[in-house]
């Protein structure tokens, strides 16, 4: 099993809405892609609930049965839609991948 963890920063504001707003869009966009792409295991999508200067505002764990099934995700169109608003209304981004 391979584990995808990315962590967003958010802009305090992009295209004419808040950061509130565009982390709202960002969350349910990832909460929607749970059982449309079939690689896709297990999804959680959690909002930072102290916020700080150094913390992030968000964070989105997935689980894929395999290396293969991550590309596979990467190239869906309903992940390239979300990662299309998240590359205009973020600032910053971590990621981790790991087997477990």
């Amino acid at each position: 099993m391979v584990k995808h963890v990315i962590m967003f920063k958010f802009k305090e504001e992009f295209g004419g809405k808040t950061k509130a707003e565009n982390i709202a869009i960002a969350a349910e966009m990832s909460r929607n892609l749970m059982g449309k792409i079939p690689s896709l295991r297990s999804s959680a999508t959690n909002l930072n609930i102290a916020p700080s200067p150094i913390n992030y505002d968000m964070v989105i764990e997935l689980t894929f049965d395999d290396m293969a099934g991550m590309g596979e995700f990467h190239i869906h169109p309903l992940h390239m839609e979300l990662v299309k608003h998240l590359d205009s209304s973020c600032e910053a981004l971590a990621a981790v991948d790991y087997e477990f």
